[in-house]
C-alpha cells in the first residue's frame, strides 16, 4: 500500500466589506473605515502574491465598498475625520472628536509603534467624559494626534515604497496644514491603486474575485423574515412579516451586473453576507448565473443532519465530510473550515510568524492524511475570513506571518493553493455532492439571531418595512420622476444591509452604536426627504438607547473594604467600571457581569459582579496584566479557547497572571504566575494577593509586585475559565486601564469629602481599537 498523499487543494477566500458610510445626500462620509482599511488592507492582501507565483487565492469585494472606493478617488470626497484633521483653528467640538475618534487604533500593534502617540493615548485615558478638560492637549498635540492616527492606519509596505512617507513618519511630531494634508494625498494615491490592481491580478490569473448581494443583505430575511424559524423555532420575530423576494433579486442582480461593468466578465463565485443561505438564496443565485458560493461548517452539519466532532485543538475529526463540494438546486457549496479560519481571524497574532505559520501547515498536513486515510480523491479545504479586520493584531500588519505562510505552502509539492474555480473546473461532476435539502442559517450558531429576534432588531425591521410601504405608495401615485425614485429606491437597499441590524440590540456594541443608528435612521429619513415628504416622528427616536460608557475610568484613588458583599458598594464609588455584557463578538449568558477597578498607592483593587447562579464548582477568573513603557518579557495567554469564541484581546501578551477559583464562598484561592522568555510562564509564590467571594467577588493585588511606580498605568483583561479553556475574555477590543497613584495624592484624596463618580459617560470608547 503506498504511503502518497493525496493531493490537497486549499483555497482562501478573503472577504472585503464595509457597510455604506455615506449619506448620499450630504455627500458626508460619517466613518472613515473603507479609507483607512484600504490604506492598510485591501492592496497588499494582493501585492504580497507577486513574491509567491504558486500561491492563488480568491478575494471577496462587495459591492457597495467598490463604490466608496471608487468614490474616494475623487480629491473632493472627504469624511468627517478628513475635514477634522484639515483644519487650521480647532473648534472645542473638533477638539473632542479627537479626544473620542482618533484613537481608534491596535494599541499594542499601532499607537505603540510611536512612543509620543502612547504618552497622547495615556494622557487622555485621564479624559473624565461627563466633563472633558479639552485643555489636556495644546492645539499643536490635537494636530499631531490626527496626524499620527493617520500613519499608523497605513500599511508598513507602503513606508518602505514611498520616502516621503517614511520623512513623516521618522518626524514624529509637530505636524504642519501642509503635511496633513499630503498625508491624505498619499492616502488617496494608494486608494487610486486598489480597483486596478484587483483587475490586473485577476487577468493574469493569480486571483479570483468574487461578489456579494450589493448592500449585504442577509438574503434569507429578504425572502422571508418567518425563515429565521427554521433555525430558531421559538424565536419571537417582528409583528409583520418583511418578505419582498424582488428586494432579493435586486442585490443579487445589481452585484452582478456591478461586478461585471467593473471586471468585463461575468462572476463565477458570491459571498452570501454572513456567508447566510437558504433554498431560496440559493436558487435565486443560480438563476441569476453564479456557480458557486460560499458558507460555513455549521451550516452543512445542519444540512447533513450530523455533527462535526472535534478534538480539544479544535481540529475535525470527521474533517473529510467537510473537504468536499456540494450542490443544491444546481449550486455549488464549498463550506469553511471554521477552526482554519478562527486560528488566523482570532489565535495566530498572539504566536511568533514562523509558529503560527507552522501550525497552519501542521494542521493541512492533518487533514490531507485524514482525506488520504478515507479515500477522498480531490479534497479541498476551504479557509474563508474577514480579510481586513484581523491583521490590526498582528505586529507589521500580519507581513512576517503571511511571508512565511506563503514560504511554506509553496514549498510544499502536494499543496494546491488555488482559486476556487480552478478547483471546481479540474474535477468531474461525480465530485460535487448533491444535498437532498439546504439549511437556513448563517455563520454564527447557523441561524440569523444576530441580526434578528431581539426586540431592537425587530423594531428596526418594522421601521424599514413601514419606509418600504410607503414609499410603495408614493411611487403608485405616478408624482415623481424616475431619477428621484431610483435614489429613494437605493436608500431602502442600503438600510436592508446586514451591518445595521449586527449593532441593534444584544448582544453586541460597536461603542458608537448610536453612529450607526443614526446611519440607518438617516437612509430611511431620505426617502421622505427625496420625495419632499414630512419625515415620520418615528425615524426621530433612536433605536439605540444609550446605556452609558461601557468604560467609566476611576475618578481618584480608593481603599475599600474587601468582603465580598454588595453591600459595601458605596466603597467603590470612585472606582472604574466596566460592563462585561458589552462587546462586538456574540455571547451566551454571562457570568461575570460587571467589574469595578480601582487604585491607591500600594493596591489595585478589583470588585466583579458575578451571576452567581449560574457558577459552576468548576469556574475561575484569570487576571492578565501588562505595564505600557516596560522594558520586560510577555507572554501570550497559555490556556486554549473554545473554538470559535476566541475574542480579539487574546492576542495580546501579557507580564502577570493571576488565578482566582473556584468562585465559591470559602473555597476560593489565589496563585500568581510571571512571563518569562519564550512565551513561558513561572510561579510568583511571593505575590500574594487578597481574595473574597461572598454575592461579590474582591480581590486586592499588591502593586509593587507587578513591577510598577506612582504614575504607571497598569492595563488588565479578564478571562472566564472552566476546566482549563477560556469561555469569555473581556474587553474584546482594548484593555482595562488606570493609574497607581502616589501616596501624597491618596492622602489628599482620602482626607477631603469627594463627590460620587457620575453616571457612565454616553461618550463610547470601543471602536476598532485594542492595547496591550
Amino acid at each position: 500500500m503506498s504511503d502518497a498523499l493525496v493531493p490537497l487543494s486549499v483555497a482562501f477566500v478573503w472577504h472585503m466589506h464595509q457597510p455604506e458610510y455615506k449619506d448620499n445626500l450630504t455627500g458626508e462620509y460619517l466613518m472613515p473605515w473603507v479609507r483607512l482599511h484600504a490604506v492598510k488592507d485591501y492592496l497588499d492582501m494582493v501585492l504580497i502574491l507577486e513574491e509567491y507565483p504558486r500561491i492563488r487565492q480568491t478575494f471577496n469585494l462587495v459591492p457597495s465598498l467598490i463604490d466608496q472606493l471608487e468614490d474616494y478617488t475623487r480629491p473632493e470626497t472627504r469624511d468627517r475625520h478628513m475635514s477634522v484633521m484639515l483644519k487650521d483653528l480647532l473648534t472645542d467640538e473638533d477638539r473632542l472628536f479627537i479626544c473620542q475618534r482618533f484613537f481608534d487604533a491596535a494599541h499594542h500593534t499601532m499607537i505603540a509603534r510611536s512612543p509620543y502617540y502612547m504618552e497622547l493615548l495615556h494622557r487622555r485615558q485621564q479624559i473624565q467624559w461627563e466633563e472633558p478638560d479639552l485643555t489636556l492637549f495644546s492645539d499643536q498635540e490635537y494636530f499631531d494626534i490626527t496626524a499620527l492616527f493617520h500613519l499608523v492606519w497605513t500599511d508598513p509596505l507602503w513606508f518602505e515604497r514611498m520616502p516621503e512617507l517614511q520623512a513623516l513618519w521618522k518626524q514624529g511630531a509637530h505636524y504642519t496644514l501642509a503635511q496633513r494634508q499630503q498625508i491624505l494625498e498619499i492616502h488617496r494615491q494608494i486608494i487610486c491603486q486598489v480597483l486596478p490592481t484587483y483587475r490586473a491580478f485577476q487577468e493574469k490569473g493569480q486571483i479570483e474575485v468574487t461578489t456579494t448581494p450589493y448592500y449585504h443583505p442577509i438574503l434569507p430575511l429578504l425572502f422571508n423574515s418567518d425563515s429565521a424559524r427554521v433555525a430558531m423555532p421559538e424565536a419571537v420575530l417582528p409583528e409583520e412579516s418583511f418578505q419582498y423576494p424582488e428586494d432579493a433579486t435586486y442585490h443579487v442582480r445589481a452585484a452582478r451586473e456591478r461586478y461585471e461593468a467593473l471586471f468585463g466578465r461575468p462572476a463565477c463565485g458570491v459571498w452570501p453576507a454572513e456567508q447566510s443561505i437558504s433554498p431560496d438564496a440559493a436558487l435565486l443565485l443560480k438563476q441569476e448565473g453564479f456557480g458557486w458560493a460560499v458558507s460555513s461548517e455549521g451550516n452543512l452539519a445542519r444540512s447533513l443532519d450530523i455533527r462535526f466532532d472535534k478534538d480539544p485543538y479544535g481540529n475535525i475529526i470527521n474533517v473529510e465530510t467537510l473537504c468536499q463540494p456540494y450542490q443544491y438546486a444546481g449550486l455549488t457549496f464549498l463550506f469553511r473550515n471554521l477552526t482554519l479560519s478562527d486560528l488566523i481571524g482570532f489565535h495566530y497574532a498572539s504566536m511568533p510568524p514562523e509558529q503560527a505559520a507552522d501550525d497552519l501547515v501542521h494542521r493541512l498536513k492533518l487533514i490531507q492524511k485524514r482525506c488520504t486515510q478515507m479515500g477522498v480523491a480531490r479534497p479541498i479545504v476551504t479557509i474563508a475570513l474577514d480579510g481586513e479586520n484581523c491583521w490590526e493584531g498582528f505586529q507589521n500588519d500580519g507581513h512576517a506571518f503571511l511571508n512565511a505562510l506563503y514560504a511554506k505552502l509553496s514549498a510544499d509539492a502536494t499543496l494546491d493553493v488555488c482559486r476556487v474555480q480552478d478547483y471546481l473546473a479540474s474535477i468531474t461532476p461525480e465530485a460535487i455532492q448533491p444535498l437532498s435539502k439546504l439549511h437556513s442559517g448563517s455563520w454564527i450558531n447557523s441561524d440569523f439571531h444576530i441580526w434578528i429576534g431581539d426586540p431592537v432588531k425587530n423594531a428596526a425591521w418594522m421601521h424599514l418595512k413601514r419606509t418600504r410601504a410607503d414609499l410603495v405608495h408614493l411611487t403608485e401615485t405616478g408624482h415623481y420622476q424616475p431619477e428621484i425614485l431610483a435614489q429613494a429606491w437605493k436608500e431602502i437597499y442600503i438600510a436592508e444591509g446586514s451591518d445595521w441590524f449586527w449593532w441593534y440590540g444584544e448582544p453586541h456594541n460597536s461603542g458608537q452604536d448610536d453612529v450607526f443608528d443614526m446611519q440607518f435612521r438617516r437612509h430611511l429619513a431620505n426617502v421622505y426627504r427625496l420625495l419632499d415628504m414630512e419625515i415620520p416622528n418615528f425615524l426621530d427616536i433612536p433605536l439605540t438607547v444609550t446605556m452609558g460608557r461601557p468604560v467609566a475610568t476611576a475618578q481618584g484613588p480608593i481603599q475599600p473594604c474587601l468582603d465580598g458583599l454588595q453591600q459595601s458598594q458605596a466603597d467603590w464609588d470612585l472606582a472604574g467600571c466596566f460592563d462585561l455584557v458589552h462587546g462586538a463578538m456574540h455571547r451566551g449568558t454571562r457570568i461575570l457581569k460587571k467589574v469595578y477597578f480601582g487604585s491607591d498607592h500600594q493596591r489595585l483593587y478589583l470588585r466583579f459582579i458575578v451571576n452567581t447562579e449560574a457558577v459552576s464548582p468548576y469556574h475561575e477568573v484569570y487576571l492578565y496584566f501588562c505595564t505600557p513603557g516596560k522594558t520586560r518579557h510577555n507572554s501570550p495567554i497559555r490556556m486554549k479557547s473554545l473554538s470559535g469564541h476566541t475574542a480579539a484581546t487574546q492576542r495580546f501578551h501579557y507580564a502577570y497572571e493571576i488565578q482566582l477559583g473556584p468562585l465559591l464562598p470559602n473555597q476560593l484561592s489565589v496563585t500568581a504566575a510571571e512571563a518569562m522568555a519564550d512565551h513561558l510562564w513561572f510561579q510568583r509564590s511571593d505575590l500574594q494577593c487578597e481574595a473574597v467571594m461572598g454575592d461579590v467577588l474582591d480581590v486586592a493585588i499588591p502593586l509593587d509586585k507587578l513591577n510598577t511606580h506612582a504614575e504607571d498605568y497598569i492595563q488588565f483583561s479578564v478571562a472566564l475559565v472552566q476546566g482549563g479553556v477560556i469561555e469569555e475574555f473581556q474587553p474584546e477590543t482594548f484593555v482595562l486601564s488606570l493609574k497607581r497613584y502616589c501616596e501624597a495624592e491618596v492622602t489628599q484624596e482620602l482626607d477631603e469629602p469627594t463627590a460620587c463618580a457620575s453616571a457612565l459617560s454616553d461618550q463610547p470608547f470601543l471602536g476598532s481599537g485594542h492595547a496591550g
